[in-house]
Parts: structure tokens; sequence; C-alpha cells
């Protein structure tokens, strides 16, 4: 499964990719800017990854409502499936842990803001994010417990 990222180092995530089916070289950001830090992108499989302390602290999987050709099309965790409706995944997986139903209105930098929901665990979480008419899922993202916000 994908949380299995979580929490490996640089040295280890390029066989864990492999162990996935992931063959893609990503392309490696390391900003000097202490909030940013370490990324690695890998754009035609629809992934981004994000470093905290070394380790892997959020793995962003992009839909194809977010990226058209180039999005995830491995396994998703939850059983999610790209299609699923903002109602479905909540009759499939009761209450979220926090959600937010979006703003339409909204005018910020990325425009509307998404309706979503996160389902907390133990170690991780996992964040849905669906279009803005909460049609289907756009982007899905796992996360330490530790990163979350």
């Amino acid at each position: 499964m994908i949380q299995t990222l979580l929490r490996a180092t640089p040295n280890d995530l390029p066989a864990l990719l492999v162990a996935l089916g992931i063959t893609e070289c990503p392309e490696i950001d390391d900003d000097p800017d202490p909030d940013i830090g370490l990324s690695w992108a890998l754009p035609q499989t629809g992934i981004d990854i994000s470093f905290d302390s070394g380790r892997v602290s959020t793995v962003f999987l992009y839909g194809p409502s977010k990226r058209q050709q180039d999005y995830y099309r491995g396994q998703l965790p939850k059983e999610l499936d790209w299609e699923m409706s903002f109602d479905t995944v909540g009759l499939a997986h009761g209450t979220p842990s926090r959600h937010s139903h979006g703003d339409r209105s909204a005018s910020g930098p990325l425009g509307p803001l998404p309706p979503w929901v996160r389902y907390d665990g133990d170690d991780h979480c996992v964040h849905i994010q669906f279009t803005t008419d909460k049609c289907r899922i756009e982007m899905v993202t796992i996360m330490t417990a530790e990163r979350a916000p």
C-alpha cells in the first residue's frame, strides 16, 4: 500500500517505489527554505512526496480531474476510487475526523475552496479532496499523524 512510503528515508524510497511498481525517476527539489524542504515529484505517475526531518511525511496522489493524463493509477488507500463522491465516501467510511463542505464563493489564490474529508488513524491520516461539485475525488493525501494540521 502507498502509505508504506511514510517515514521512509530518501535512501530507502527508491526500492519502496519499485516494490509498488513505480519506476519513474523523481524530480528532486531540495529547497533551502525550511518550510518547504526536500520534495520528490513523479509527475508522470501523479505523485508528489514531501519530507520532514529526512523522512517522508506526506504523499500526494493526484486524480484524473487534477492531472488529466498523468494521474495516479495505483491502488488508493481505504479502498477509494477516483469516481467516488463526497457522499459515497461518507457512506463507505463513516463520519470523518475532520471535514469541510468547501466554499465555491471563496476567491483565494487557488480559486474556490474544495470540499474535503480527513480520516485519522493511529500513525497516519488520509485527506480526501473532492471536485467543487463533490462528484468525484480530485486528490488523496496521506500524511504522518505528526504532519497532519
